[in-house]
């Protein structure tokens, strides 16, 4: 009788390395993403949010969506994101059950979205490049609500914040060869974007 395994095809040999081959994640991530966890497990009582509504295409979606989810955690603020793909089926991460928000926080962030006036609620839009990185370099100063809209990844830029740096540092340095690098994506990524085993 062959097992599920020996019935599934084999895969490439070419790609079948990105399955096997676990890249290490920086010494500091662990704790980073623990603290992430509990503020998310904390959030229903939240008094303020930053909620991701992102922008179309899958990669573009998943850059600003880390971006966003980082900018949270560094800003002390819950999370949760509106649209986009629904990756539930085929990833294991946390993601899904962080679409769920508050009604109220949802329908004053959606509101805003279409343009009209909430008074709690802040929209930021970060582009590829440009002056809307600017702001991300200094305090940022938003309402209860902050929403953000991007396809960009901009945690590198963040890093580069006074207020922000030290953290980072410590939750994304790691030695690379002679260097000593910060992995920012790549450990994001690995915990966000984790595929499903079904």
């Amino acid at each position: 009788e062959r097992t599920r395994d020996a019935a599934r095809p084999a895969l490439p040999a070419e790609i079948s390395w990105i399955f096997k081959d676990r890249a290490p994640d920086p010494p500091g991530f662990q704790i980073f993403r623990r603290e992430v966890e509990e503020l998310q497990r904390t959030r229903e009582g939240s008094g303020k949010w930053l909620i991701f509504a992102g922008f179309h295409g899958l990669g573009n979606w998943m850059l600003g969506l880390s971006s966003s989810l980082l900018l949270a955690s560094l800003m002390n603020r819950s999370f949760a994101h509106l649209g986009g793909p629904d990756v539930c089926g085929w990833m294991q991460g946390p993601l899904c059950s962080w679409r769920e928000l508050p009604e109220k926080v949802k329908a004053k962030a959606s509101k805003k979205l279409m343009k009209e006036e909430v008074e709690e609620v802040d929209i930021l839009t970060i582009f590829w490049k440009g002056c809307s990185y600017k702001k991300l370099c200094k305090e940022l100063r938003a309402k209860r609500i902050l929403v953000v809209q991007s396809g960009a990844w901009f945690g590198e830029i963040l890093s580069q914040n006074p207020l922000y740096s030290q953290r980072m540092t410590a939750a994304f340095e790691r030695p690379a060869g002679e260097e000593v690098i910060l992995d920012i994506y790549g450990p994001l990524a690995r915990w966000l974007y984790s595929p499903s085993a079904t």
